[in-house]
């Protein structure tokens, strides 16, 4: 059931940034304006990768997937995510990773790892909407392929 749900999970973020208008970058939502809101306003109009699983959670409602599932669809798709990296981007990311590692901002659990490839890479000067959308098509059928 974990690999089904999270396959859901990620079925319904998807429609959320499938248009370019509709992804962002260094926020989980933007409103309209482009101004900053929290990822389950109702002024919520772009979302980044991260802002769009969070909102399809919100949205699954009664059949909310669990913490267990949550975790593995963005292991899915951070993992989705690093394959599409170009080298430069892969090095730029391991400096930032880094940093903020010997500021003491990440080491945690596994999840949290997970979570911030997939804010940082989402937020790499470099990423295209095109590539966040295919990371999502790979982790959807990474997570379907593993169901059967």
């Amino acid at each position: 059931m974990t690999h089904e749900a999270a396959s859901a999970l990620l079925e319904k973020a998807l429609p959320l940034i499938a248009r370019r208008s509709a992804w962002t970058k260094c926020a989980y939502a933007r409103d309209r304006h482009g101004h900053h809101v929290r990822f389950d306003s109702g002024r919520a109009v772009r979302f980044c990768a991260g802002g769009a699983l969070l909102r399809a959670l919100i949205e699954c409602g009664a059949c909310s997937p669990s913490a267990a599932e949550l975790q593995l669809a963005s292991s899915l798709l951070g993992e989705a995510l690093c394959n599409g990296l170009s080298e430069p981007d892969s090095v730029e990311l391991v400096a930032t990773l880094q940093r903020k590692r010997r500021a003491g901002s990440s080491g945690g659990p596994a999840a949290e790892q997970h979570w911030q490839l997939i804010v940082e890479i989402n937020d790499l000067p470099t990423t295209r909407h095109r590539q966040v959308v295919a990371a999502f098509e790979a982790a959807i059928r990474e997570a379907r392929a593993t169901r059967r």
